[in-house]
Protein backbone atom coordinates (compact mmCIF):
# COMPACT_ATOMS: atom_id res chain seq x y z
CA UNK A 1 0.00 0.00 0.00
CA UNK A 2 1.42 3.33 -0.66
CA UNK A 3 0.26 6.07 1.86
CA UNK A 4 -0.04 9.66 -0.77
CA UNK A 5 1.48 11.63 2.06
CA UNK A 6 5.33 10.08 1.08
CA UNK A 7 4.38 10.71 -2.38
CA UNK A 8 3.49 14.29 -1.80
CA UNK A 9 6.34 14.84 0.46
CA UNK A 10 9.18 13.62 -2.36
CA UNK A 11 7.57 16.21 -5.04
CA UNK A 12 6.66 19.43 -5.30
CA UNK A 13 4.08 21.66 -6.70
CA UNK A 14 5.06 21.90 -10.52
CA UNK A 15 6.65 18.45 -11.30
CA UNK A 16 6.34 17.01 -14.21
CA UNK A 17 4.50 13.66 -14.77
CA UNK A 18 7.98 11.88 -14.91
CA UNK A 19 8.75 13.06 -11.68
CA UNK A 20 5.30 11.94 -10.29
CA UNK A 21 5.55 8.48 -11.62
CA UNK A 22 9.37 8.39 -10.81
CA UNK A 23 8.04 9.42 -7.01
CA UNK A 24 5.44 6.42 -7.30
CA UNK A 25 7.92 3.64 -7.98
CA UNK A 26 10.96 4.99 -5.69
CA UNK A 27 8.00 5.12 -2.43
CA UNK A 28 6.77 1.79 -3.51
CA UNK A 29 10.55 0.41 -3.54
CA UNK A 30 11.14 2.15 0.27
CA UNK A 31 8.02 0.41 1.63
CA UNK A 32 8.77 -3.01 0.14
CA UNK A 33 12.48 -2.51 1.85
CA UNK A 34 11.22 -2.10 4.74
CA UNK A 35 8.27 -5.12 4.84
CA UNK A 36 11.23 -7.51 3.38
CA UNK A 37 13.49 -6.23 6.52
CA UNK A 38 10.28 -6.36 8.92
CA UNK A 39 9.90 -9.93 7.54
CA UNK A 40 13.02 -11.00 8.32
CA UNK A 41 13.61 -9.50 11.45
CA UNK A 42 10.34 -11.35 12.50
CA UNK A 43 11.67 -14.95 11.06
CA UNK A 44 14.71 -14.34 12.68
CA UNK A 45 12.76 -14.08 16.24
CA UNK A 46 10.16 -16.72 15.63
CA UNK A 47 11.73 -19.28 13.76
CA UNK A 48 14.55 -20.85 15.62
CA UNK A 49 13.92 -24.67 15.96
CA UNK A 50 15.39 -25.23 11.91
CA UNK A 51 16.82 -29.38 12.25
CA UNK A 52 18.09 -28.51 9.65
CA UNK A 53 20.85 -25.83 11.45
CA UNK A 54 20.58 -27.97 14.86
CA UNK A 55 23.34 -30.04 14.73
CA UNK A 56 25.75 -27.37 13.07
CA UNK A 57 24.48 -25.01 15.78
CA UNK A 58 25.79 -27.10 18.90
CA UNK A 59 29.67 -26.68 17.73
CA UNK A 60 29.63 -23.32 15.75
CA UNK A 61 30.43 -20.26 17.40
CA UNK A 62 27.74 -17.86 18.82
CA UNK A 63 28.58 -15.38 16.24
CA UNK A 64 28.99 -17.60 13.42
CA UNK A 65 25.30 -19.44 14.95
CA UNK A 66 23.89 -16.22 14.30
CA UNK A 67 24.78 -16.13 10.44
CA UNK A 68 23.76 -19.49 10.32
CA UNK A 69 20.15 -18.37 11.45
CA UNK A 70 19.97 -15.46 9.25
CA UNK A 71 21.00 -18.11 6.17
CA UNK A 72 18.70 -20.34 7.28
CA UNK A 73 15.63 -17.87 7.55
CA UNK A 74 16.08 -16.24 4.12
CA UNK A 75 16.28 -19.58 2.77
CA UNK A 76 12.70 -19.65 3.26
CA UNK A 77 12.39 -17.37 0.05
CA UNK A 78 14.10 -19.03 -2.52
CA UNK A 79 12.76 -21.93 -4.53
CA UNK A 80 14.43 -24.84 -6.06
CA UNK A 81 14.09 -26.85 -9.18
CA UNK A 82 16.37 -29.50 -10.55
CA UNK A 83 18.62 -28.74 -13.79
CA UNK A 84 18.09 -30.88 -16.78
CA UNK A 85 20.36 -33.31 -18.25
CA UNK A 86 22.75 -32.62 -14.95
CA UNK A 87 22.05 -35.11 -11.94
CA UNK A 88 22.36 -33.39 -8.17
CA UNK A 89 22.62 -30.08 -9.90
CA UNK A 90 19.55 -27.50 -8.70
CA UNK A 91 18.90 -23.99 -9.54
CA UNK A 92 18.04 -21.57 -6.42
CA UNK A 93 15.97 -18.77 -7.21
CA UNK A 94 14.23 -15.99 -5.24
CA UNK A 95 10.55 -15.90 -5.44
CA UNK A 96 10.48 -12.17 -6.12
CA UNK A 97 13.37 -12.55 -8.66
CA UNK A 98 12.85 -15.98 -10.63
CA UNK A 99 14.80 -14.75 -13.50
CA UNK A 100 17.93 -15.11 -11.55
CA UNK A 101 19.53 -18.38 -9.60
CA UNK A 102 22.50 -20.03 -8.27
CA UNK A 103 23.68 -23.38 -9.10
CA UNK A 104 24.37 -25.81 -6.24
CA UNK A 105 25.58 -29.36 -6.59
CA UNK A 106 24.97 -31.73 -3.98
CA UNK A 107 26.61 -35.43 -3.61
CA UNK A 108 23.97 -37.37 -1.75
CA UNK A 109 27.18 -39.58 -0.46
CA UNK A 110 29.67 -37.08 0.88
CA UNK A 111 26.94 -33.81 1.90
CA UNK A 112 29.60 -31.88 2.95
CA UNK A 113 31.40 -31.64 -0.66
CA UNK A 114 28.15 -30.11 -1.51
CA UNK A 115 29.29 -26.68 -3.96
CA UNK A 116 27.10 -23.43 -4.17
CA UNK A 117 28.17 -20.57 -7.10
CA UNK A 118 28.07 -18.26 -4.93
CA UNK A 119 30.77 -19.35 -3.21
CA UNK A 120 30.02 -17.78 0.48
CA UNK A 121 30.94 -21.26 1.92
CA UNK A 122 34.68 -20.66 0.48
CA UNK A 123 34.68 -17.15 1.13
CA UNK A 124 33.05 -16.91 4.81
CA UNK A 125 33.07 -20.84 5.84
CA UNK A 126 29.43 -20.21 6.64
CA UNK A 127 26.85 -21.94 4.52
CA UNK A 128 24.56 -19.81 2.26
CA UNK A 129 20.86 -19.76 2.41
CA UNK A 130 20.67 -21.57 -1.46
CA UNK A 131 22.55 -24.85 -0.18
CA UNK A 132 20.19 -24.87 2.81
CA UNK A 133 17.55 -24.78 0.23
CA UNK A 134 18.79 -27.30 -1.83
CA UNK A 135 18.77 -29.45 1.21
CA UNK A 136 15.11 -28.98 2.14
CA UNK A 137 14.92 -30.07 -1.48
CA UNK A 138 16.08 -33.66 -1.48
CA UNK A 139 14.91 -34.03 2.22
CA UNK A 140 18.34 -33.85 3.96
CA UNK A 141 17.53 -32.78 7.25
CA UNK A 142 20.91 -32.52 8.79
CA UNK A 143 23.61 -29.89 7.62
CA UNK A 144 27.29 -31.42 7.94
CA UNK A 145 29.74 -29.78 9.82
CA UNK A 146 32.37 -29.96 7.80
CA UNK A 147 30.86 -27.64 5.52
CA UNK A 148 31.81 -25.19 7.70
CA UNK A 149 35.17 -23.33 7.92
CA UNK A 150 37.19 -24.88 11.14
CA UNK A 151 37.94 -20.60 12.69
CA UNK A 152 34.12 -20.72 13.60
CA UNK A 153 33.95 -23.90 15.95
CA UNK A 154 34.31 -24.22 19.65
CA UNK A 155 37.13 -26.46 19.49
CA UNK A 156 39.05 -24.18 17.09
CA UNK A 157 38.56 -21.41 19.99
CA UNK A 158 40.23 -23.16 22.44
CA UNK A 159 42.88 -24.95 20.56
CA UNK A 160 44.18 -21.19 19.46
CA UNK A 161 44.05 -19.84 23.27
CA UNK A 162 46.85 -22.29 23.90
CA UNK A 163 48.70 -21.77 21.35
CA UNK A 164 48.98 -18.03 21.77
CA UNK A 165 49.85 -19.05 25.53
CA UNK A 166 52.44 -21.13 24.38
CA UNK A 167 53.63 -18.54 21.74
CA UNK A 168 53.11 -16.11 25.28
CA UNK A 169 55.77 -18.20 26.93
CA UNK A 170 58.02 -19.05 23.96
CA UNK A 171 58.43 -15.26 23.33
CA UNK A 172 58.36 -13.84 19.79
CA UNK A 173 57.68 -15.76 17.34
CA UNK A 174 59.87 -17.33 15.65
CA UNK A 175 60.08 -17.87 11.65
CA UNK A 176 59.44 -21.54 10.12
CA UNK A 177 63.30 -23.54 10.14
CA UNK A 178 64.23 -24.36 7.19
CA UNK A 179 67.06 -26.93 6.46
CA UNK A 180 69.90 -26.93 4.42
CA UNK A 181 70.45 -28.97 1.04
CA UNK A 182 71.46 -32.20 1.41
CA UNK A 183 69.47 -32.73 4.30
CA UNK A 184 72.28 -32.17 6.99
CA UNK A 185 72.72 -30.03 10.13
CA UNK A 186 70.81 -26.52 10.70
CA UNK A 187 72.98 -23.70 8.99
CA UNK A 188 71.95 -20.99 11.73
CA UNK A 189 71.20 -21.07 15.80
CA UNK A 190 67.94 -19.22 15.06
CA UNK A 191 66.61 -22.06 12.71
CA UNK A 192 67.86 -24.67 15.26
CA UNK A 193 66.14 -22.68 17.68
CA UNK A 194 62.78 -22.59 14.96
CA UNK A 195 62.80 -26.23 14.74
CA UNK A 196 62.92 -27.16 18.34
CA UNK A 197 60.67 -24.48 19.74
CA UNK A 198 57.98 -25.70 17.29
CA UNK A 199 58.57 -29.78 17.76
CA UNK A 200 58.10 -28.42 22.18
CA UNK A 201 54.92 -26.16 21.08
CA UNK A 202 53.32 -29.65 19.66
CA UNK A 203 54.01 -31.39 22.72
CA UNK A 204 52.90 -28.93 25.25
CA UNK A 205 49.66 -28.71 23.26
CA UNK A 206 48.94 -32.58 23.18
CA UNK A 207 49.58 -33.40 27.10
CA UNK A 208 48.45 -29.84 28.32
CA UNK A 209 44.71 -31.44 28.32
CA UNK A 210 45.74 -34.50 30.34
CA UNK A 211 47.11 -34.65 33.82
CA UNK A 212 48.57 -38.02 32.94
CA UNK A 213 50.45 -36.78 30.03
CA UNK A 214 51.54 -33.72 31.42
CA UNK A 215 53.58 -35.28 34.41
CA UNK A 216 55.32 -37.75 31.76
CA UNK A 217 55.94 -35.23 29.66
CA UNK A 218 57.41 -32.85 32.88
CA UNK A 219 59.34 -36.05 33.58
CA UNK A 220 60.90 -36.40 30.32
CA UNK A 221 61.66 -32.82 30.22
CA UNK A 222 63.63 -32.61 33.65
CA UNK A 223 65.64 -35.67 32.26
CA UNK A 224 66.40 -34.32 29.40
CA UNK A 225 67.32 -30.88 31.38
CA UNK A 226 70.01 -33.11 33.33
CA UNK A 227 71.37 -35.11 30.21
CA UNK A 228 71.95 -32.35 28.48
CA UNK A 229 73.73 -30.75 31.61
CA UNK A 230 76.06 -33.56 31.84
CA UNK A 231 76.48 -33.48 27.95
CA UNK A 232 77.64 -29.28 28.47
CA UNK A 233 80.04 -30.44 31.17
CA UNK A 234 81.93 -33.20 29.48
CA UNK A 235 82.53 -31.15 26.06
CA UNK A 236 83.14 -28.11 28.19
CA UNK A 237 86.08 -30.48 30.03
CA UNK A 238 87.26 -31.88 26.51
CA UNK A 239 87.80 -28.54 25.10
CA UNK A 240 89.88 -27.41 28.16
CA UNK A 241 92.33 -30.62 27.63
CA UNK A 242 93.18 -29.82 24.26
CA UNK A 243 94.17 -26.62 24.61
CA UNK A 244 97.21 -26.17 22.26
CA UNK A 245 100.26 -25.06 24.88
CA UNK A 246 103.09 -23.25 22.81
CA UNK A 247 106.38 -21.92 23.59
CA UNK A 248 106.14 -18.16 23.77
CA UNK A 249 109.56 -17.63 22.57
CA UNK A 250 109.18 -19.81 19.22
CA UNK A 251 105.90 -17.15 18.70
CA UNK A 252 106.55 -15.00 15.30
CA UNK A 253 106.21 -11.67 15.88
CA UNK A 254 106.06 -8.36 13.86
CA UNK A 255 108.93 -6.37 13.57
CA UNK A 256 112.13 -6.99 13.44
CA UNK A 257 113.59 -9.87 15.89
CA UNK A 258 116.34 -9.59 18.18
CA UNK A 259 118.91 -11.85 15.49
CA UNK A 260 119.64 -9.08 13.02
CA UNK A 261 117.63 -10.93 10.21
CA UNK A 262 115.32 -8.99 7.99
CA UNK A 263 111.89 -7.84 9.69
CA UNK A 264 109.10 -10.49 9.45
CA UNK A 265 106.29 -9.28 7.43
CA UNK A 266 102.84 -10.97 7.42
CA UNK A 267 100.61 -12.29 4.01
CA UNK A 268 99.07 -8.81 4.22
CA UNK A 269 101.89 -6.89 3.76
CA UNK A 270 103.66 -8.92 0.48
CA UNK A 271 100.32 -8.54 -1.00
CA UNK A 272 99.93 -4.73 -0.08
CA UNK A 273 103.54 -4.38 -1.16
CA UNK A 274 103.07 -6.49 -4.75
CA UNK A 275 99.55 -3.86 -5.50
CA UNK A 276 101.92 -1.00 -4.97
CA UNK A 277 104.93 -2.22 -7.55
CA UNK A 278 102.22 -3.03 -10.03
Amino acid sequence: MIFFSQIKSSLMTNSSLTRIVDGFDSVERSTASRALQSNVATKLLTFTGDPLINDPLKHLTAFAGSLLKNESSLSLSYTCSAVTNQENTFKISHKDFPLKHRTVCVTPDNPSETFCSCRKTTWHGIVCRHILCAFRHINQMSCPIELFSKRWTRDYIGQSRQGISVDLAFGPGIAQPSRSQGGGTMSTEDERIGELSAMSKSLILRCASSEIQFNMLKSMLMAAGEAVDKSLNVSQSRQEDDLPIRNPLKVRSKGRPKTGNKRYTSQADKQRSKRKRA
